[in-house]
C-alpha cells in the first residue's frame, strides 16, 4: 500500500476554491475529479507499507467503527513520528487519496443532503483537511483524530495495550474526543489521561453507565478549574484516578460543586442512538454533533449574485464547464490579477464564452456557465 502526501499548492487551491468545489465530494464516489482539477500530480510519494483495511462504515455505531479506528491506524502507522502526524499534507493526502471512498462512505456524503453551503463547505475542510489552528485540526480531521486518539492511550507495556482506549468507550466518541483530548489540553500528558481512563474504568467496571453531559464533561471542567489553583501536571495518575472518581461520586450522589458554573448545550451531544446502525439517520447525528465546532472555523461565502453575468471567462470569476471526454461537470474558480499564477486548464479558459469548447491533454470541456 502506498501512502501519498497531498502537496500544499493542490491543498491551497481546493481549499481557496471550496466554496465552489465543495458539492465534488457529495458526487463523485471517487476521486479522479481531484486530478482533473491540476495540470500536475496533486500527490507525492510518502511511504509504502503493507495493505491494510479500515473499520467497515456497516460494522456498528459511529462511535463503534472510530474506536476501532483507532486502533488500526495507531498499529498500521506508528512508525511515523509527531512531526509528520502534525502534517496536513498526510492527512489529506489520506483522505483525498487512499481513504476516499471510505471518508466519503463514513459521512454518507452519497446520501447526505446538504443544507447550508457555508457550513456544508466547512464541513468538508474538517473532514478532509484540517480547519482551524493548532490542534484543532489533529482532532477534527476524520483520520488524524483516530491516529492521535490512538497514539494517546496506546500502552506498550500492557498486556492489553488498548485498555485505556477501551476505558474511554464508544458511546458519545466524538464528544469525548473533543473534550478529553482536544478541550482539555492537560490530557497530553500521559500520567493526567491515564488517571481519567482508570477513573472512567471503575464505574465501567461497576457496570455503572457514565453519560457524557452529566458526568464526563462536568469532570473535565472540574479538573480544568482545579488547574487553576494547583499544577495538574505534578499530580500523579493515581491521584488523577481519585479526583475522577470521586467527583464523579459526588455528581451521582446528587452534590454540586459551587466553584464553577456549569452549562450544557445540548446540541453538541453526539451518537446518542447507540443501537442505530451507521445510515442515514445516523451520519445525520454526527453532522448535527460538528456544527458548532464547524461554525468556529466558517468560510464565509458570499451569495449575493450582485456585479450581473460576465460574458466571457475572466479573472474573479467562476466557471462551470462539462468533461466531454469523462461526461461529468466541473467548477473553476479563476483567480484575481492580484492573486497566484494561473494554472494551466484556468489559462485556456480564458475569453471563452458559453458554449466554447477548450482541450486540455486529452479532455475536452464546454464552457456551461459563467458567474463572478
Amino acid at each position: 500500500m502506498k501512502l501519498y502526501f497531498m502537496k500544499q499548492k493542490a491543498i491551497d487551491y481546493i481549499k481557496a476554491n471550496i466554496k465552489s468545489l465543495y458539492m465534488n465530494y457529495y458526487k463523485y464516489a471517487n476521486n479522479e475529479w481531484i486530478y482533473d482539477l491540476f495540470d500536475y500530480d496533486p500527490f507525492e510519494l510518502f511511504l509504502e507499507i503493507p495493505d491494510f483495511e479500515l473499520c467497515p462504515v456497516t460494522s456498528g455505531t459511529a462511535g463503534e467503527i472510530e474506536l476501532e479506528n483507532c486502533k488500526i491506524l495507531y498499529s498500521k502507522l506508528k512508525m511515523i513520528s509527531e512531526s509528520q502526524a502534525s502534517d496536513e499534507r498526510l492527512w489529506a493526502g489520506l483522505c483525498n487519496g487512499a481513504f476516499y471512498t471510505y471518508v466519503r462512505a463514513r459521512w454518507n456524503y452519497s446520501k447526505l443532503v446538504p443544507k447550508n453551503p457555508r457550513n456544508d463547505a466547512s464541513g468538508v475542510i474538517s473532514r478532509f483537511f484540517f480547519s482551524g489552528g493548532g490542534r484543532s485540526g489533529l482532532f477534527r480531521n476524520t483520520l488524524a483524530k483516530c491516529w492521535w486518539v490512538g497514539m494517546s492511550t496506546y500502552r506498550g507495556g500492557l498486556t492489553d495495550h488498548w485498555r485505556l482506549l477501551d476505558a474511554i468507550g464508544p458511546e458519545d466518541f466524538a464528544t469525548k474526543v473533543s473534550d478529553i483530548f482536544y478541550s482539555n489540553t492537560f490530557a497530553a500528558n500521559p500520567a493526567i489521561l491515564e488517571g481519567i481512563c482508570n477513573g472512567m474504568e471503575f464505574f465501567k467496571n461497576k457496570g455503572q453507565k457514565l453519560l457524557m453531559k452529566d458526568h464526563i464533561r462536568p469532570t473535565m471542567q472540574y479538573m480544568n478549574a482545579l488547574g487553576g489553583g494547583i499544577l495538574l501536571d505534578a499530580l500523579t495518575s493515581e491521584d488523577v484516578t481519585n479526583l475522577v472518581i470521586e467527583n464523579i461520586g459526588r455528581i451521582k450522589n446528587g452534590e454540586q460543586q459551587d466553584f464553577f458554573e456549569y452549562s450544557y448545550d445540548a446540541s453538541s451531544d453526539s451518537e446518542k442512538e447507540e443501537t442505530i446502525k451507521p445510515d442515514v439517520k445516523e451520519v445525520n447525528i454526527d453532522y448535527q454533533e460538528e456544527q458548532e465546532q464547524i461554525e468556529q472555523d466558517v468560510i464565509e461565502i458570499d451569495e449575493e449574485e450582485v456585479l450581473g453575468v460576465p460574458e466571457e471567462v475572466e479573472r474573479g470569476c467562476t466557471v462551470l464547464v462539462h468533461n466531454k471526454t469523462k461526461n461529468k461537470d466541473m467548477s473553476y474558480v479563476i483567480p484575481g490579477l492580484d492573486e497566484r499564477e494561473l494554472y494551466w486548464i484556468e489559462s485556456k479558459l480564458l475569453g471563452k464564452k458559453v458554449g466554447d469548447t477548450v482541450k486540455v491533454r486529452l479532455d475536452e470541456y464546454e464552457v456551461l456557465s459563467i458567474r463572478r
